[in-house]
């Protein structure tokens, strides 16, 4: 009787012996593996998920944390990044010998000893004497390795590079179970105090969530101006505008009911992105396009800086339709010089174009002059940053984007076919092309390149 009083003690230790090896055993386990091999057995991703090895932060005794509001030195804040990248994230420590367009501007490691961490972090490359700075802020979900291509493209035109991790992203979709929109917007407004401090002209760019918190910054904050003066140009691709769905609105109700964290659960296999999605998450970002709806009356004199934009007709992501309102709203905006400046890359119908002003350049993207055109059938949310040669998410890349498909022969198809279509995850697409990848690279990189130079030829002065 005395051996069985004692169960309850002994089993209550080894469930938590258990929790604590679980972890480590999940971390020990992603360590032998390699970024490549993580995509190649679908078996595998499809375990990942089911047992959901690398959707929850690592378990630590106290998280790091970062003081934004005294303005640290950027040098010090990507030290702090990466050392909470390294801190929470599973995959952190899984060995990525990958090249990028920029890694080896940053990066002073062996190609055989890079690892997840040094291709997601934060970055800021400089060339020699550089007076002008973009800042580059990633979407919902994401990490800066979307930028590692366009940084190239700036880097090339004698402008300085930085970008920002978002709290609660770069580690677990866990973390952001508990994020409120307001640290995204402090460490926005951090990003953007530090570049005018340390630069004399500064643009800001900023891929969906990210562009959302930037055309936040400029309605809201209160800049002087001849800080205004110094930003020469807002940088949108894919802009959190609206929700396509109206899952955002519904997200924040969602939230509280207790035991429900998720929306969609993935393998969290791509090294760059949570394929996981928090319903807080949704709920975050919707309160977040609430501050920037063109019917708020800020929108009557936004601030005058000049805006480029890109943007896709069939966005399931975001309503491409409040997209353009808000660039309409912004091109005509009280007081405004520098209208003459805006620019738009357009992919899709020239419908939603009816009404929009004749004074606001757009360019149209084709993609027709490339092998790889006959397989793309139109342009996701997740394609405008990358461009077609990206190792992990181009043309050939690691990576596929098959979160859309349910059934295991498609799954498998979308996962291995070499001919497979890529395109938005629109509802006529699912249905004639089930194994289709969701596109993540921009057919047309090249183009929007010769039309970002034409912007800023116009604005750099």
């Amino acid at each position: 009787m005395d051996s069985l009083r004692f169960q309850p003690k002994v089993l209550s230790l080894l469930i938590i012996l258990l929790s604590a090896f679980l972890p480590c055993l999940a971390t020990a386990q992603a360590t032998s593996m390699n970024c490549m091999s993580l995509n190649e057995d679908v078996a595998q991703i499809r375990k990942f998920a089911d047992e959901a090895t690398f959707r929850s932060v690592l378990p630590v005794d106290k998280e790091i944390k970062f003081n934004y509001q005294s303005l640290p030195s950027f040098g010090e804040y990507l030290t702090f990044a990466r050392q909470h990248i390294e801190q929470l994230n599973p995959k952190a420590k899984i060995k990525c010998s990958i090249d990028t367009a920029i890694s080896e501007l940053y990066l002073k490691k062996n190609l055989s000893e890079r690892t997840v961490v040094d291709l997601i972090q934060p970055f800021e490359i400089t060339p020699p004497e550089a007076e002008t700075v973009v800042l580059l802020i990633h979407g919902l979900t994401d990490s800066p390795f979307m930028f590692h291509d366009l940084a190239k493209q700036f880097y090339q035109r004698g402008i300085a590079v930085r970008t920002l991790l978002l709290p609660g992203h770069g580690t677990a979709p866990s973390a952001l179970i508990d994020i409120d929109e307001q640290q995204w917007r402090t460490a926005a407004k951090y990003g953007v105090q530090r570049a005018l401090k340390d630069y004399n002209s500064v643009y800001l760019g900023g891929f969906s969530t990210g562009g959302a918190l930037l055309i936040d910054q400029l309605l809201s904050s209160q800049w002087q101006p001849e800080e205004v003066a110094r930003i020469k140009g807002l940088l949108l691709w894919s802009p959190a505008s609206k929700a396509k769905s109206d899952f955002a609105w519904a997200a924040r109700y969602i939230d509280y009911l207790p035991f429900y964290d998720y929306l969609s659960k993935g393998a969290d296999i791509d090294i760059a992105k949570y394929e996981s999605f928090a319903i807080n998450a949704g709920a975050q970002v919707h309160k977040l396009m609430l501050r920037i709806s063109p019917n708020k009356v800020s929108f009557k004199q936004p601030p005058d800086v000049p805006v480029f934009s890109v943007v896709s007709d069939v966005d399931t992501t975001i309503n491409t339709m409040a997209t353009l309102t808000l660039l309409k709203r912004w091109h005509r905006g009280e007081n405004r010089q520098s209208k003459t400046a805006d620019q738009l890359m357009y992919f899709g119908n020239e419908a939603l174009l009816q009404g929009f002003p004749d004074t606001f350049k757009v360019s149209r993207a084709h993609c027709n002059n490339k092998p790889f055109c006959q397989h793309v059938l139109n342009v996701a949310h997740t394609a405008t940053t990358n461009a077609p040669n990206n190792v992990y998410y181009g043309v050939h890349g690691i990576y596929r984007n098959c979160q859309h498909i349910n059934e295991n022969a498609y799954f498998l198809s979308c996962k291995t076919d070499d001919e497979n279509y890529m395109g938005e995850t629109t509802k006529t697409n699912k249905q004639q092309y089930p194994a289709m990848q969701r596109l993540t690279f921009n057919p047309q990189f090249d183009q929007m390149i010769i039309s970002l130079d034409q912007f800023i030829n116009n604005t750099s002065m």
